[in-house]
């Protein structure tokens, strides 16, 4: 059996506690219980919020702290991504001609749907 699909009894903990539909916060106090469980701190406490006559009706409560730092967290990942994809292309392009800049490696091939510019000054202040 593959243990990534394997049900856990705190999967069920969770599905017991934080997946709720929507007749369940519209009716009852549930969604002012979740919010006043965010306020005053961070909470990683995350809900599930089901629509029950459309499955695929799917969302999350999430304190907005939380989400803040996910999206922080998403961003710097992106940037270091980036970076690496950067740092491969000049390691290529010095490989190649270990006299040219990947600046102007991008403007002798032609390159003319990125900012070549901005790219100049990135590539310059790269430290290999």
């Amino acid at each position: 059996m593959d243990d990534s699909k394997q049900i856990t009894s705190s999967m069920i903990e969770f599905v017991r506690r934080n997946v709720v539909s929507v007749t369940e916060l519209t009716r009852t106090k549930k969604l002012s219980e979740i919010l006043d469980g965010y306020s005053h701190r961070k909470s990683e406490e995350i809900y599930i919020v089901q629509n029950s006559r459309n499955k695929d009706g799917i969302g999350a409560i999430i304190d907005v702290d939380l989400l803040e730092e996910l999206l922080l967290l998403r961003e710097a990942f992106a940037e270091a991504a980036d970076r690496i994809v950067e740092n491969v292309a000049t390691e290529r392009v010095h490989e190649f001609n270990p006299d040219i800049s990947l600046a102007n490696a991008l403007h002798e091939a032609g390159v003319t749907e990125i900012d070549v510019d901005a790219i100049k000054k990135l590539a310059d202040g790269l430290e290999l």
